[in-house]
């Protein structure tokens, strides 16, 4: 994601992951913000443990103590109600009861608010059970892992980089396998330190919920709820707002992170695998082998660059301590940038990072020692010079540093090389070729090195700009290692969470670090942003002029003083000073490139989450500048930094929807919803959207009245609260009966209206009543929007709205606004004119028909008499005079009110809020008029002609509305739904007034929409030198219009019932085309359907038409015949059975013979085909009786089994012994059901 760019063509957000980056590193950033932040855990557990033993020791049992006491004094406050009850009292029946009564429900109530008191057992409640299992008993063992890996990494680093290479044993192979030892041992220490990052910040966060989850439970019980069932009582309701808040915060803050996941498990991998690419030992045996080492390869010749190189780490530094000295090898942060080299290092109690002096790059030399005892070494000479800072009076200091290896070793000289010749090419009038030759020390003495080795002293020095800072700001670390500023904690400055927090975070905000420039990295920076180069992604680029390629090559022409200060006015808040520094170290102090201090001062700040789309919101934190609106986002070690500016934005709306939510959008469309969280949402809406509407007027207001509109936005703001809370608590209450004159101003069913809404409410009545006719028409644009739209510089609705003006003229001129006093009241009010070619028939007749002159020129005067800025404007139109034929002169005097779109009476005493409005009525009065010939006065006895006149002059006002509401609606289209008072001002102009008076005996102030006049009347004079009327309509004008328009009215009536038949025709033809058509498909269906089943059925005919063709052509040949069946008995057997002849009987056997002759077979054939024949038919049919019989027979048996298996069921349920022991009904059941298995399987 990136940060929004200046032309907004990319609309995403670029997250860097500030802790990751400097974990993978292994930066002294990171290790002091690991290790601070254990400080605080330790701390918080410290806490725990005492308060659970306090509370268990000592709270509770006083607490049963004054429990005790307070049942003893409850039970004295009243007499007994059994002493009450023998004859003490009067009222003996109700007394005795009644304060028994009383007793326990008071009782009852104390009990509850010594409850209240106790509050829960906190240290032994869920929220802190679900801490601890999810948050810290996790970070605990990231953490332990975290310090083993650690430990033994940096144990065996030292141990490997403080062989002697001297000894005979140390080989190349066995360097080789050390480094890679190591190498695996870094793997895991990487991988431990990125996952306790991310313990870090699910620490942090689940102790935001675990606040909340404690202060809510103890907040519940300050809600006391009657036994009768009325209202809850909140004994605490101050809390409410800023709970919801905090409650809101902490399940975005969830939410947010929840959808961030898989982005930190990206991260993480991303980091790991970068880092194991530039960490891994290089495989060739030669890296090891340190007597092979050649200078002559250290600098690449070759390569040509025209941007110094920028590089960065751990270096072992040779020191001595001690007396006599002792030689010792300490781990110094080194780097090389912009030309300047520098060491970080770790304070005494390894929980911030500090700062040795800077040096440019012409300031040392350094070459390879290869004369150490220790491998990789190279060493660095540093001129000392006449710096009278330094106590070692020496020309150079030597220093001697150690790489891990023999790639870091060449990247180091290379880069020094490379760095020289690369600034030695520049300008010597420039600014980093200056550097080159400086000594930088700490600007602050806090931050500067405190380790009392003697090459740390040689290279840490104090000069005159140094200087201290709890000095400055009165500053001390109080409890818990929190700083104070002065008699406040740094906490009431609501501090935020940076990218690295470490001990003295707080106290480099004080710093004003972006004044001076940083050229390289610096303790500063480095215990808010780290040590990584993050120039690139500062938003100063638009703000103030730097390098734009980060390079030296362009020259910057002045170095950054020391001694040039941030100074602020004397009106600026103490509180907003540090904010405002807050504000530059977080956004301008990453940069580098600084060459100018910014001119930008904080207006103020506000916490919000930005939702960019439904499922992602990220916290951050917002600054106002007049320029610019910034953000820094901080979600979950997830950093972006935004800048918008003002001018690219249009509007700010508050949503009505949502408490919390206000829209951000720009000119391009883009909308950017924010959930402003403890702060007045619409407080900072207003102030938002007034700083933008001063931009867009060209108004550049100073601080100090910015800061006076915020201050009365504050109080209207708190004003509302106010009186929302007291209408929230009458609201439970019964109203006053009395309606008027109530002593509560929000109970009154009729109120006060104030002088000026009544003022302004009597003027709109009487014009209302003395003009001839007026129009009125609400928009949904802002008072101050409209009143642009129609008479800003730019706007082209007038002349072009006006009945009299050419609507295409091109010779048309609207001049400035100047002021004027009128000769009456001596009021100062703005005045214009405005010329336009007349066109008296609205383009209904070409002009040349009825002027003998092509071109005729009208000049009208527009005076605005009375501004309410966004509230109410009146303007004035000079009067136009007409001559009609026939009639007196006619005089159309026209007035303009634009209002708020309620009745003003509705802004009572209590509601004064100049907050904008989002709706407007734009009011047109038209005064038509007859003026006598004589004295010039209006008359009101009108002749007839006259009267018609007047009636044709309102019907053509009514036109000239219109006309402004196609202007106004054509505006309101174009500029959108949001931001259309700026859109106003940008589309159709300011309301410019010029320096020059009308009035030359005085000089006024240009006035832009103030409050000028009075609410009385202005009466403005008549233009000097006027002709008697401005527009003549003769009689061959008005003839020529009667009869054109009566020629337009027959022919509209003619084409009219022209369209009418045409109508009817097309109507009537239309009908008859989709009947036909309808028909047509009905036809082509009908068509197919029976093509369909005529060719089914022709088919089936001639199938069946050509097998009986066959058959009857059979038939024919065969013979006509009957098909007949029949049943023979063999000869044989019938002389068998009936004749009882003997096989061996030769007389049969010979009548056998006789009738297998085929000449006698004839004999007997048609008799026995008869017989044969009626012997089927006598079977068939005593086939069916037998079946007839059969079926009978067999439902009677089956029925029969039926009943004798349901006799054996109820023997063997009623008699079982019986059924048992009798083998005869046991054997006869089973034969009646295995008969009736049989006989239904028969049936089927």
């Amino acid at each position: 994601m990136a940060p929004l760019e200046e032309h907004h063509n990319q609309r995403q957000l670029r997250l860097i992951s500030v802790a990751f980056k400097e974990a993978s590193i292994d930066s002294p950033s990171f290790r002091a913000t690991v290790n601070f932040f254990h400080t605080r855990v330790d701390i918080f557990e410290e806490w725990i443990d005492k308060s659970m033993a306090f509370y268990e020791k000592k709270y509770t049992h006083s607490y049963d103590d004054f429990k005790r006491t307070q049942n003893s004094l409850l039970s004295q406050l009243l007499p007994s109600p059994s002493m009450l009850s023998s004859g003490l009292v009067s009222n003996q029946g109700y007394t005795p009861s009644l304060v028994s009564n009383f007793l326990f429900d008071f009782t009852e109530y104390s009990e509850r608010i010594i409850k209240a008191l106790k509050g829960n057992d906190i240290l032994n409640s869920t929220p802190l059970s679900e801490l601890i299992s999810v948050a810290i008993d996790p970070y605990k063992a990231c953490r332990k892992s975290f310090d083993y890996y650690q430990t033994k990494y940096d144990s065996m680093l030292s141990t490997f980089q403080a062989a002697n290479i001297r000894e005979v044993s140390i080989d190349p192979e066995t360097t080789k396998n050390d480094t890679i030892h190591i190498f695996t041992l870094q793997k895991s220490y990487l991988q431990a330190s990125l996952d306790l990052i991310e313990a870090i910040y699910t620490l942090r966060l689940q102790i935001d919920k675990f606040l909340l989850d404690t202060m809510n439970n103890m907040k519940s019980d300050s809600i006391y709820s009657p036994k009768d069932g009325s209202r809850p009582l909140d004994l605490m309701p101050s809390m409410n707002e800023y709970m919801k808040d905090y409650t809101m915060w902490v399940q975005n803050a969830i939410d947010g992170a929840r959808a961030l996941e898989r982005d930190i498990e990206n991260a993480k991998k991303q980091a790991y695998e970068y880092t194991l690419s530039h960490i891994t030992p290089s495989e060739d045996i030669n890296d090891y082998d340190i007597r092979t080492i050649s200078t002559n390869t250290f600098v690449d010749q070759n390569i040509h660059i025209n941007k110094t190189p920028e590089k960065s780490g751990w270096l072992f530094m040779k020191t001595y301590v001690g007396t006599p000295s002792r030689e010792i090898w300490v781990n110094r942060w080194c780097f090389l940038q912009n030309g300047v080299f520098g060491t970080l290092l770790l304070s005494p109690s390894k929980t911030y990072v500090e700062e040795t002096d800077k040096f440019g790059i012409f300031l040392t030399n350094i070459r390879y020692k290869p004369e150490e005892y220790r491998k990789f070494c190279f060493e660095m000479k540093i001129f000392n010079g006449n710096n009278s800072a330094s106590q070692d009076k020496r020309k150079m200091i030597e220093l001697v540093f150690q790489a891990s290896s023999l790639k870091e070793l060449k990247s180091w000289i290379n880069a020094f090389e490379t760095t020289r010749k690369v600034v030695s090419q520049l300008d010597k009038n420039s600014l980093n070729y200056e550097i080159a030759y400086k000594r930088f020390s700490p600007k602050y003495i806090e931050f500067a090195s405190s380790t009392t080795t003697k090459i740390d002293q040689q290279i840490t020095t104090f000069d005159d700009t140094t200087e201290s800072l709890f000095q400055k700001y009165k500053c001390a670390f109080s409890e818990y290692e929190v700083l104070s500023v002065g008699s406040e904690k740094i906490f009431n400055f609501q501090t935020i969470i940076t990218p690295i927090s470490t001990k003295m975070t707080n106290l480099a905000f004080l710093a004003d670090n972006s004044v001076y420039g940083s050229y390289c990295t610096n303790a500063v920076v480095a215990n808010i942003w780290g040590t990584t180069y993050w120039s690139d992604y500062s938003l100063i680029l638009s703000t103030v002029p730097m390098n734009e390629e980060r390079t030296t090559s362009k020259p910057t022409t002045r170095l950054v003083s020391p001694h040039d200060k941030i100074i602020y006015p004397k009106f600026y808040p103490n509180a907003m000073k540090f904010y405002d520094l807050q504000f530059k170290n977080l956004f301008f102090s990453i940069d580098q490139r600084l060459s100018k201090i910014t001119e930008e001062f904080l207006l103020f700040k506000f916490d919000a989450f930005w939702c960019p789309n439904k499922k992602q919101k990220f916290a951050s934190t917002c600054y106002l500048t007049q320029y610019n609106l910034y953000s820094f986002i901080n979600s979950v070690g997830f950093i972006c930094l935004t800048k918008v500016n003002l001018d690219d934005l249009v509007s700010i709306e508050k949503d009505k929807a949502t408490r919390t939510l206000i829209r951000i959008y720009d000119s391009s469309g883009l909308q950017l919803r924010v959930n402003v969280l403890f702060t007045d949402p619409e407080a900072v809406a207003l102030k938002l959207q007034y700083l933008l509407e001063k931009k867009a007027s060209g108004t550049n207001d100073s601080i100090m009245e910015i800061f006076a509109r915020f201050s009365e936005i504050d109080k209207e703001m708190e004003e509302k609260r106010n009186l929302e809370r007291a209408n929230s608590d009458s609201s439970e209450s019964v109203y006053d009966s009395q309606l008027v004159g109530s002593k509560h101003d929000h109970e009154l069913t009729f109120w006060n209206i104030t002088k000026e809404s009544a003022e302004l409410l009597n003027k709109r009545k009487m014009l209302q009543k003395e003009s001839s006719v007026y129009f009125s028409h609400n928009y949904d644009i802002p008072c101050k929007g409209l009143m642009h739209l129609l008479f800003g510089d730019e706007s082209q609705a007038f002349p072009k709205s006006l009945f009299l003006a050419r609507k295409n003229g091109t010779q048309h001129v609207n001049w400035y606004w100047k002021q004027k006093r009128t000769n009456k009241t001596g009021d100062v009010i703005l005045s214009r004119k405005i010329e336009f070619v007349v066109d008296m028939t609205d383009n209904f007749l070409t002009t040349s028909k009825y002027s003998d002159n092509n071109v005729e020129e009208l000049s009208l005067e527009q005076n605005i008499v009375k501004a309410i800025d966004n509230k109410y404007y009146e303007i004035d139109q000079t009067p136009v005079r007409i001559k009609l034929p026939f009639a007196r002169i006619m005089k159309v005097t026209t007035k303009y009110i634009i209002s708020e779109a309620y009745d003003p009476e509705k802004s009572t005493s209590e509601n004064k809020s100049k907050s904008p409005r989002n709706g407007s009525c734009f009011q047109l009065f038209f005064n038509i008029d007859f003026l006598d010939c004589k004295s010039g006065n209006p008359v009101k006895d009108l002749h007839f002609l006259e009267r018609v006149y007047l009636d044709w002059a309102i019907h053509f006002a009514g036109t000239e509305f219109f006309l402004f509401r196609k202007v106004i609606r054509f505006y309101l289209e174009k500029m959108g739904k949001h931001g259309k008072v700026i859109k106003a001002m940008r589309l159709c102009g300011l309301i410019g007034v010029s320096d020059e008076a009308t009035n030359e005996t005085e000089k006024h102030e240009v006035i832009t929409e103030k409050d000028i006049g009075t609410n009385k009347d202005v009466n403005v004079d008549p233009i000097v030198d006027r002709k008697q009327y401005d527009a003549r309509y003769t009689l061959n004008i008005i003839s020529k219009v009667l009869l054109k328009r009566l020629v337009y009215r027959v022919s509209n009536l003619f084409f009219f019932l022209f369209r009418v038949i045409i109508s009817l025709f097309l109507g009537s033809s239309t009908v008859v085309q989709s009947l036909n058509r309808y028909l047509l498909f009905g036809l082509l269906l009908s068509i197919i359907v029976n093509l369909y089943l005529s060719g089914r059925s022709t088919l089936n005919f001639w199938s069946v038409h050509n097998a009986e063709k066959k058959f009857n052509n059979f038939m024919s040949d065969s013979g006509k015949f009957t098909m007949q069946r029949s049943i023979k008995i063999d000869d044989l057997d019938l002389l068998t059975e009936y004749l009882a002849i003997d096989e061996n009987n030769r007389a049969y056997n010979k009548f056998q013979e006789y009738l297998h002759d085929i000449d006698h077979d004839f004999k007997y054939k048609t008799t026995r085909k008869d017989l044969a024949v009626k012997r089927n038919e006598l079977l068939v049919e005593l086939r069916i009786l037998q079946n007839m019989e059969r079926e009978l027979v067999q439902g009677e048996y089956k029925r029969f089994l039926l009943e004798e298996v349901d006799r054996c069921e109820q023997a063997l349920r009623e008699v079982p012994d019986l059924f048992t022991n009798d083998e005869n009904i046991k054997s006869y059941c089973e034969n009646c059901n295995d008969e009736l298995t049989r006989v239904s399987r028969l049936l089927l």
